[in-house]
């Protein structure tokens, strides 16, 4: 029966299709056409039909601010900022001053990235792990070894910028977290005083201890 049934989708040797094969032709495209409307439609509508749901998220990100100061060390005159975003000062060559960085914030601690004169590829230098007060209330965030108590909420240095120019800009920016760079290793300490050649932009100058306070 299975044979006579497929014998109808073909033509005889020697001879036309007749009307009854056609037929069957045409029954068998239009039941496969329709096979495949239903298989699409059903992946279809799978597709569109899902759905996923996720608790909801919030981020927060950090709030640590920085507030710096500078002055002539030798007749205490400041220096007022230049500049919208940041802080930017413009210093007056061989003469030393002496800069202050205090620090705010809802986040433990964070550094200050500082960048000295030098052209486009003038290099950027860091200051030590500089805390807040949030620091007191939440020391499992404090990942160095030195004890909160006892870990400056700013620090303060002297510095002198050497330069054929009459005057030259410093600039001042926060940044919160911990930067991999140790304490010891970085560019400025607290207690430290500096002499910085924009020539050679190579920073000198006595270290101070980093876990020092005033």
């Amino acid at each position: 029966m299975i044979k006579k049934f497929f014998d109808n989708f073909t033509a005889p040797e020697k001879g036309k299709v007749s009307d009854k094969t056609m037929t069957y032709n045409i029954i068998a495209c239009v039941v496969g056409v329709l096979l495949c409307i239903a298989s699409l439609t059903a992946v279809t509508w799978a597709w569109f039909a899902d759905s996923i749901s996720s608790p909801q998220n919030s981020l927060a990100s950090g709030d640590y601010k920085l507030e710096v100061s500078i002055i002539q060390t030798d007749n205490s005159a400041v220096v007022d900022p230049d500049g919208e975003n940041g802080y930017i000062f413009e210093l007056d060559s061989d003469v030393q001053y002496t800069v202050t960085i205090s620090a705010s914030g809802s986040v433990s601690t964070g550094y200050c990235k500082v960048k000295l004169p030098g052209g486009a590829e003038a290099k950027d230098f860091y200051t030590t792990q500089i805390f807040t007060s949030a620091a007191g209330s939440n020391p499992s965030d404090v990942s160095l070894a030195d004890a909160v108590d006892t870990t400056p909420e700013s620090i303060t240095f002297t510095i002198t910028v050497v330069s054929t120019n009459p005057t030259e800009k410093v600039s001042f920016e926060s940044w919160w977290g911990t930067l991999s760079t140790p304490d010891a290793d970085r560019d400025f300490s607290n207690g430290g005083s500096y002499e910085y050649d924009v020539q050679t932009q190579e920073l000198s100058g006595a270290q101070a201890d980093p876990g020092a306070s005033d």
